[in-house]
Order: C-alpha cells, then structure tokens, then sequence
C-alpha cells in the first residue's frame, strides 16, 4: 500500500492507495478507515453518521472535505486513470497543497504509523 502522510489542523493524517480504494487514519484513530473509491467518499461525505471501530460517529470533517474537491469530470477522469496515474495525481496535488500552505506534506510511506 502507498501512503500520503501530511499534517492539517495540527493532526497528522495519513492517506492510503491499494490501486484505486483510499483508506485514512488520522489524529488517535488505531487503524485505517477504508473510504472506498472516490464515488463511494462522495457518498459518504453526504451520510450524517458511520461506522468506526464498531461504534456510530459523525463523519469525520476531514472527509467531507475530500468530498468537496471530487468533481463528476474528477470521477470520469480518475476511472480512466491507471492505479500508478491515480496515485501520482493525488501526489502531486497534496504537494501542491503544501506549497500553497494549506497543509504541510510529511511524505509518502508504504506503512502506518
């Protein structure tokens, strides 16, 4: 799996790939949250409530602003994207992202920490 690691808010937050799916760990969460592809964070980010660790939260703020930024062109040009074009697209993004000051890009890691 490829990680994208950066701080926002002062949380770390983490960003994970397996092809196409995403996954986030962020703040004290113990293990990664599966999001699913970028239709399904889109979907999500519209429900008032989910499922983490077996408990009921609100969706976390973090995802309903990833969902902000998925566009219906976003979801066409992602699906014609290869797993490695998907990857480097949000790569190059969140570096973009650290330049502009909207977050601060810690790097990319194949673990969780």
């Amino acid at each position: 799996m490829k990680i994208i690691r950066f701080i926002k808010g002062g949380k770390v937050i983490q960003l994970g790939f397996e092809g196409k799916i995403l996954y986030i760990k962020w703040g004290l969460v113990p293990n990664p949250m599966k999001l699913g592809e970028l239709k399904d964070i889109k979907a999500l980010a519209k429900q008032r409530d989910v499922s983490l660790n077996g408990k009921e939260v609100k969706v976390p703020f973090i995802i309903k602003q990833m969902a902000k930024s998925i566009t219906p062109s976003g979801l066409i040009l992602a699906r014609n994207y290869t797993d490695q074009e998907f990857y480097e697209d949000f790569l190059k993004d969140y570096k973009e992202m650290d330049k502009e000051g909207q977050l601060k890009f810690v790097g990319e890691f194949t673990e969780w920490v």
